[in-house]
């Protein structure tokens, strides 16, 4: 994890066939071109917040209100979101307004953890995936292009299953009204609340207000989807006789709850050793009792994490005796090999029944 105490605290998490601040886990941002407003973040809280985006200056046909009614049309309701803006400076290019917009987030302290572009467009698609996949969060695209239905070479999932992805969900979804399935399933998904209880939320099943359903052949579902053992696309579609989205995961493969649990554990971590370290109105003494407090503090989120349906029970941790430490990290005051090892809890999507009846 990078951040701005990442030369106090680093934690790295790989995730084997088995990574944020503590504000921004279920804050969204909807980022689209407007002129409400000349900044590029602009905050709502609370119960009014499309009239509050009226207020503003926005209208109701503009995309940025379209994206916001579709988020806060889901239940649970988010208390918060945000909307990001896409300057007429940009000329289109989704990597300057997104460099842009996390530029003003940094400098004005609004974090969002998950993102969504008002553009279908192959080219934005890609570049805000790529600038996804180099920070900490998540984006959520949506292509209505037949030709990802059709598996047509070329076609933007097929590029993003390529590039292996890990922070990016294609959603396909061919309205005749664009109704925003990717803001209203973002909304969905950050109702989740990792640091409590069952608070996680897979977007499997989950039914998306507002949105109408593709119908689609087997062979297009199979195209998009990918195979069993690695979901890629995504589809809303009807079974029985719900409407739902078929499965919640990231072009990669890899669940978008799973990227959650990770991107938690990854800054809950960081947060609980820096606040060890800085909390000490004296000093933290490079000796065993150091060392053992940095591992309760590791035993202790882990722990939480444990409760919180985020890590499966049976984790470890490990952490180096003082007289094995080298004379070179203890010069630097830095403490090494403090490792630990965790399941990630999952959700369960489908079931295979096998039966035997007799008359």
């Amino acid at each position: 994890m990078t951040t701005e105490i990442d030369d106090i605290v680093r934690v790295n998490i790989t995730r084997e066939s088995a990574a944020t601040r503590r504000a921004g886990f279920n804050i969204p941002l909807f980022a689209s071109a407007h002129t409400a407003t000349a900044n590029r973040i602009d905050t709502y809280t609370g119960a009014s917040i499309l009239n509050d985006m009226l207020t503003d200056g926005f209208l109701t046909t503009d995309d940025a209100y379209e994206q916001a009614s579709r988020a806060l049309a889901q239940s649970p309701r988010l208390s918060t979101i945000r909307i990001g803006r896409q300057d007429a400076a940009d000329a289109g290019d989704w990597t300057t307004t997104l460099t842009a917009i996390e530029a003003d987030s940094l400098a004005t302290e609004q974090p969002y953890y998950g993102f969504t572009i008002s553009s279908r467009a192959e080219a934005d698609i890609l570049d805000a995936a790529a600038f996804s996949e180099t920070r900490f969060g998540i984006f959520f695209a949506q292509s209505g292009d037949t030709a990802v239905r059709d598996d047509t070479a070329g076609n933007v999932l097929e590029d993003l299953e390529a590039l292996n992805y890990r922070r990016t969900a294609l959603f396909y979804h061919a309205p005749v009204t664009e109704d925003w399935l990717d803001a209203g399933a973002m909304a969905r998904f950050l109702a989740a609340n990792p640091d409590a209880p069952n608070g996680m939320v897979d977007l499997a099943h989950k039914t998306i207000t507002g949105v109408t359903r593709d119908i689609l052949t087997g062979a297009q579902r199979a195209n998009i989807h990918g195979p069993e053992s690695s979901r890629e696309g995504n589809t809303y579609e009807r079974r029985n006789g719900k409407d739902r989205i078929l499965w919640g995961d990231m072009v990669g493969g890899m669940a978008i709850d799973e990227t959650l649990s990770i991107d938690w554990l990854d800054a809950r971590l960081t947060e609980d050793v820096d606040t060890y370290l800085s909390g000490n109105p004296g000093r933290i003494d490079f000796d065993q009792e150091g060392i053992n407090g940095v591992e309760a503090a590791v035993r202790k989120r882990l722990t939480i994490g444990e409760s919180n349906s985020i890590v499966q029970p049976g984790w470890t941790v490990t952490v180096p005796e003082f007289a094995d430490t080298q004379a070179t990290d203890r010069e630097a005051h830095l403490l090494r090999t403090v490792e630990f090892s965790a399941l990630v809890v999952v959700g369960l999507r489908r079931v295979q029944i096998e039966g035997r009846v007799t008359v």
